[in-house]
Parts: C-alpha cells; sequence; structure tokens
C-alpha cells in the first residue's frame, strides 16, 4: 500500500508594524501588529505512517531545535484526534533569527498538511485553535496574506491591500525575543509604547497609498532590539541609503525590511546591498502574498 505524500511552502511574514499596547499581570505582552506574507519560504512534506512514529528533519538532518515547533503542532493534534504517524521533511530556507516566523510557518505548514491527509475538520477541528495552542506566530502564519495581530497574537483578523515590494534583510546575528521584551521593559516602565497608527495602516493597504504606508512601517522593539544587536541600524541605514521608502525592522528582529515602489527598485536594491555587504548580510527582493501556506 502507498503511503500518501503532501507538501507546502511555508512563506514567511514580516510585521509593517508592531506596536505593545501593554502587559497582562502575568507578564504576557499585549501587541497590535499589522503584518504580510512574503514570497520566501520553507518547504515542508509530510508522508503519511502505518504505526504511530513520528520522524522530523530539517534539511535532511534530526532536528536540533530546543523547542520543535513542528513537533509541538504534532503533538497538539494527536492530543485531540489520537495517535498517528508522520514523516516531516523541512527544505529550510527561511532566515534564522530574522522575526519572519520560520519555525511557526513551519508549524502551521504541518497542521494544514496533517488536516488534509487525515480530515480532522470533518471531527471539529478548528485550525485557529490549534495554531494558538502551538506559539504566538502560528495563527497569522496558519491565515497568511495581510493580517492584523491583536492580544498575544492569538487574535487575527485577515486583510486586504494591494501589492508591495519590500527588500528583507538578514544577518549580522539575531535577537533574543525574550531578552528584547526584558529590555522593552526597563525603556519603557508603562509598559506600552504605540508608533504606529495602525487603522491608517490598514486603509492605506487598501488603497495602496505608498506615502501613508511609510510613514506607519514603525516597530516599539527597535530602540531595545538595537541595543542588544547594533547591526540593525546598520540595516536600517543601508536600506534607506539604497532607495527604500521606510526602512523597519520585522518583529523583535534582527532582520530589517525596506520598502520600495517597485518590483524592480526592489531588484536593484537588493543586488547592491549583496554586493556592498560582502556576505556580512543577505538581501532578498520581496513581494507581499496573498497566502501563507500554499499546499502543492
Amino acid at each position: 500500500m502507498n503511503r500518501r505524500k503532501l507538501k507546502a511552502l511555508a512563506y514567511a511574514k514580516i510585521n509593517l508594524s508592531l506596536n505593545v499596547s501593554g502587559k497582562t499581570e502575568s507578564g504576557l505582552h499585549l501587541l497590535d501588529s499589522v503584518t504580510a506574507s512574503v514570497n520566501i519560504a520553507d518547504a515542508v512534506t509530510v508522508c503519511e505512517r502505518f504505526d504511530s512514529q513520528i520522524n522530523i528533519t530539517y534539511n535532511g538532518a534530526e532536528s536540533r531545535y530546543e523547542r520543535d515547533s513542528v513537533a509541538v503542532a504534532i503533538d497538539c493534534l494527536r492530543r485531540r484526534f489520537g495517535a498517528f504517524g508522520l514523516d516531516v521533511a523541512v527544505e529550510k530556507n527561511l532566515p534564522e533569527g530574522a522575526g519572519v516566523g520560520g519555525s511557526s510557518a513551519d508549524a502551521a505548514a504541518v497542521i494544514a498538511l496533517a488536516n488534509s491527509l487525515f480530515s480532522f475538520d470533518k471531527r471539529g477541528f478548528d485550525i485557529s485553535c490549534a495554531a494558538d495552542e502551538v506559539g504566538s506566530d502560528v495563527p497569522v502564519m496558519a491565515v497568511g496574506g495581510y493580517c492584523r495581530l491583536r492580544g498575544f497574537g492569538n487574535r487575527v483578523e485577515k486583510l486586504g491591500g494591494k501589492k508591495l515590494h519590500v527588500v528583507l534583510c538578514t544577518g549580522g546575528g539575531g535577537v533574543s525575543t525574550k531578552e528584547c521584551f526584558a529590555l522593552f521593559d526597563e525603556m519603557y516602565p508603562s509598559d506600552k509604547y504605540e508608533p504606529s497608527d495602525n487603522g491608517a495602516l490598514v486603509r492605506a493597504l487598501e488603497t495602496g497609498d505608498m506615502s501613508a504606508i511609510a510613514a506607519q512601517c514603525k516597530n516599539a522593539l527597535t530602540a531595545p532590539a538595537q541595543k542588544l544587536n547594533g547591526g540593525i541600524k546598520q540595516k536600517t541605514d543601508a536600506l534607506m541609503n539604497v532607495g527604500a521608502k521606510a526602512a523597519f525592522m520585522t518583529g523583535s528582529g534582527s532582520g530589517c525590511v525596506g520598502l520600495f515602489e517597485s518590483q524592480s527598485a526592489a531588484q536593484s536594491a537588493a543586488q547592491r546591498l549583496n554586493a556592498e555587504a560582502k556576505n556580512a548580510w543577505k538581501a532578498y527582493a520581496l513581494d507581499t502574498l496573498e497566502t501563507g501556506i500554499k499546499i502543492l
């Protein structure tokens, strides 16, 4: 009997804006962020097994992650629907430690693929609840496209918008999300910093008003992240120097994004940055997408 196999592309996300709108008594930060999927992806393949064993590899090797989000996602599904077996192979293309949601994208893709294999949706499956249980970025990766996420990242609103052309600049070391938020708490004793008007950003995306979009592309975690990694400011400065309309950090760093008027302008900027960086950074010319996961 042949084993069924499915494959998906798990696309990266960028945070066009990120506000910290408060903190709960338990210490969780409340976010308000507008995100976009972009066309760089990990490839995730799942193959059913006829036993209950789970095997997960990344680029052909065993997982090296202390907390493997793919394993967490599978455990979540097995608790809900009983034991099943899978071989999962992830081809990693997304830059790590760049704030683009790579591990969350892989987890979201595995949830979607497992549902396609085993028809969990016919047994009351709710992808948003499952994704929320796995990790804070997983719900938005599962929805994809333009989204506004609030709360702990669990409240996701799908948005419309015109296509954007961006350059993602990565490399030069990462930033610990835990350390970044701890430093944010020291720098902002009110537990709140909201540099973007996300309502205005949502409206600007719908009309494609580039100037209005650029004006709201800001990240509340930038100052603490820059203290942890000085390369972040170097990257945003470099993006502005090659013609970006706005340059900003994504997630908690250390990836930075430049917004450009056209695809050709983004491609030229990425080529120039890669030539000037001499392998210290890697620049990608990307477009926004309407989906976060594409089952092939």
